[in-house]
């Protein structure tokens, strides 16, 4: 996953990194940005630790092995980042006394949601649009303060009698490490789209959006030494010897990873299978080829097929329903890209399958004046079966002050120790379908002639998944 191999460098060898994506050629990647922050392969530069006695594991409920989920999250976003209706804008009306079509004069429809309409048959719309996402939050935790910690691997030597041999000896291994991660995600998405009417019935769209990514993250690490014996704490990488002035238990870390590129190209159709006076039902379909650099954020890294129907109605006032399914190929992005060392074995990077989703949105449009429309809607979605995280919390052991009960050794012995040590917070992988709900609101001037002007901003209503508070949206479409 995008953030999954930060590991503090138990298992790091160069033979074990050959498959990590993120210590490959793609080690500049964005989504290697989290795992790099303390260096390739964790803990490490080119080989240099940045702790001494590197035998840190992450918990396994705990950040870097667990932000599968907003891998996930990014690469359902990728692929559901919401585009501009490419069909809708200013339509055409057939008018009786004058035997030609003219444009609608009050509604110029939604912004984000489908109306049942189309543009009609060989007109032609062209469209430009921006919009800018600051991701803030993922189910429900801040993205500026996710907490991680990371224990030491059992050595065997816990024991009072081997406690002389082995670094520390017991209390070697109650050390940890806890971290404080500020995840910064930006996307900044500029998407050109193309409507033609093949029939009065039938429209056809493209959609390329332009994505300017950046990712930075800086992470406060500290060691909590509660050996008391200062074996273990950062050093300087330039000497690979112990701070000075020594002994160094806090250090903090950082790594900027930005791209600029194609997104995924959407294609679509949409079919009018029922108008009546002044209402309508049309049905339609999505191609999402994955034409974006997944591992740069740029797409999902997936095909991805969406159907979806709307009903809508004309008027001064002008409801509108939609609903729709997509489904999503395999990606990097819901796999693992930096799978870590087993028995000295590393496996390959994984794809796994992006979750699908189930999408609905109600609304409507409200003519203002001959030349200006406000519309609204709410747009919810549904992902099924995907990673999400939930906070909780490691329990530190206490110093081993004394000396455990005899024939124990290893964690066991430890472990006998009542635990009254610190307690972190960390937080956890779980798995499961959610729902998002957001507000659209937005307005749509027509200035003159056949240009349309459009201004937008979704606002967030509940926490789950990968969100922004604030998505704004400004376009331009022209009519032909």
């Amino acid at each position: 996953m995008v953030l999954a191999g930060l590991l503090f460098g138990a298992s790091w060898a160069p033979s074990s990194l050959a498959q990590n994506l993120c210590t490959g050629t793609d080690s500049g990647k964005v989504a290697c940005t989290v795992a790099n922050v303390y260096g390739l392969g964790g803990l490490s530069t080119n080989g240099q630790a940045l702790v001494q006695h590197n035998f840190f594991n992450s918990q396994p409920t705990s950040f870097f092995l667990n932000l599968t989920a907003l891998n996930s999250a990014v690469g359902g976003q990728l692929g559901q980042l919401p585009l501009v209706s490419p069909a809708s804008g200013i339509t055409f009306s057939f008018d009786k006394a004058l035997g030609v079509f003219v444009p609608m004069q009050y509604n110029f429809g939604s912004v984000l949601s489908e109306r049942s309409s189309t543009i009609g048959r060989h007109k032609v719309l062209v469209g430009f649009s921006y919009q800018y996402f600051t991701f803030d939050s993922l189910d429900g935790l801040s993205l500026r303060n996710l907490p991680a910690a990371f224990t030491q691997n059992d050595i065997g030597s816990c024991s009072a009698s081997s406690a002389a041999t082995a670094v520390g000896g017991c209390a070697f291994i109650r050390d940890v490490i806890v971290s404080s991660t500020n995840v910064d995600l930006r996307v900044s998405q500029y998407t050109s789209f193309v409507s033609f009417g093949l029939t009065d019935r039938l429209d056809i769209s493209m959609a390329i959006p332009i994505n300017n990514v950046g990712m930075s993250v800086t992470s406060a690490a500290a060691v909590h030494n509660n050996g008391s014996d200062n074996n273990i704490q950062f050093i300087d990488p330039t000497t690979g010897q112990g701070c000075l002035p020594g002994p160094c238990f806090h250090r903090t870390f950082s790594n900027y990873t930005g791209a600029t590129g194609i997104g995924d190209i959407t294609f679509r159709a949409k079919y009018n299978v029922w108008k009546g006076e002044k209402s309508g039902v049309a049905v339609g379909g999505d191609l999402r080829v994955p034409t974006g650099d997944a591992l740069n954020y740029l797409g999902a890294g997936a095909v991805g097929v969406k159907v979806f129907g709307a009903w809508s109605r004309n008027g001064r006032i002008a409801p509108h329903v939609n609903a729709g399914y997509e489904w999503n190929g395999s990606s990097y992005l819901a796999g693992n890209i930096t799978p870590t060392s087993v028995n000295g074995t590393t496996p390959a990077p994984t794809k796994d399958n992006l979750p699908a989703q189930f999408l609905y949105s109600a609304g409507a449009e409200v003519g203002v004046f001959k030349r200006l429309s406000l519309a609204f809607d709410y747009l919810g979605n549904y992902y099924i079966n995907a990673p999400r995280i939930a906070p909780s919390t490691l329990q530190e052991l206490p110093a081993c002050s004394v000396p455990p009960p005899p024939g124990q050794t290893g964690l066991s012995a430890c472990n006998s120790f009542q635990a009254t040590g610190a307690v972190d917070p960390i937080f956890q992988q779980t798995k499961g379908s959610f729902n998002t709900s957001n507000a659209g609101v937005g307005l749509r001037f027509r200035p003159f002639g056949k240009f349309l002007l459009t201004g937008n901003v979704v606002i967030k209503l509940d926490d789950p998944g990968l969100r922004a508070k604030f998505i704004p949206l400004a376009g331009i479409s022209f009519s032909h």
